[in-house]
């Protein structure tokens, strides 16, 4: 099924050996929003908002459309597709590539061709921007804990996530020294965990949250277990319930 929407920020993601391109969207309803007129045309109502929480998608996923306004008038915006003028850069005008016309209709998925592409712009100079996000996972033993004291000591970080981090009686007892970190730290923090985690009950977790600084959201994976969040059935719903949070700051 193809989406149509508006790009509202473009991110990158920078990994050290490779980077990632990844767009935030608007969307727009499929079923109230899109619809195809007598001529063949597809519309779209800008105002018609699809669902507000799945709006990132990698930028190999995105096709490039044109919103022209209906000569009919009203609400609805025509889509209209077009392939990009490629030349080189040493003769301009002999080497621009023959463009076809606008197209009009519904998009097919084999219209988005992922080979060649270029997901990193070479053409402008990008903005850097020194900020850091510590993601505190229960990979190994005392990697979560250990990550959420170095939330206020490194400034450029600016949010800190804990991902199944335990919070119960004993692992106050062994990291007592790295919780009080995260728990004193004015810095924006996501904490998430199973609602079947072996070591921290959810009692447990919102007591020791109640006295938590900063903005702090919590989310509970419902009949997940301590070990369960390490794999990797769940680590698209992490990566989602980062970015929401992330953008929502």
């Amino acid at each position: 099924m193809l989406y149509y929407g508006v790009i509202e920020d473009i991110w990158e993601l920078n990994y050290t050996q490779f980077k990632i391109l990844i767009f935030r969207c608007k969307w727009i309803d499929n079923k109230e929003g899109v619809k195809v007129d007598e001529n063949g045309f597809t519309l779209v109502d800008l105002n018609k908002e699809g669902d507000p929480n799945d709006q990132f998608i990698f930028a190999c996923q995105a096709k490039q459309v044109f919103y022209v306004n209906d000569p009919n008038g009203g609400r609805w915006f025509v889509v209209l597709t077009t392939k990009p003028k490629l030349y080189d850069k040493g003769d301009v005008c002999d080497n621009i590539k023959e463009t076809p016309l606008f197209s009009r209709g519904l998009l097919e998925n084999d219209d988005i061709d992922n080979e060649d592409v270029a997901y990193v712009r070479e053409d402008c100079e990008g903005v850097y921007i020194e900020e850091y996000i510590i993601i505190g996972k229960k990979r190994k033993r005392t990697y979560a804990p250990i990550a959420g004291l170095a939330v206020d000591q490194i400034p450029q970080v600016v949010v800190y996530v804990s991902l199944g981090n335990p919070f119960g009686m004993f692992a106050s007892i062994l990291f007592g020294r790295h919780h009080k970190a995260i728990l004193e730290s004015p810095k924006p923090k996501l904490i998430v965990m199973g609602t079947k985690d072996g070591f921290t009950s959810v009692r447990q977790l919102k007591n020791k949250l109640s006295s938590i600084r900063g903005r702090t959201e919590m989310h509970l994976i419902e009949g997940t277990c301590h070990f369960q969040m390490e794999g990797p059935a769940h680590d698209a719903q992490m990566v989602n319930l980062i970015l929401m949070f992330i953008a929502s700051l």
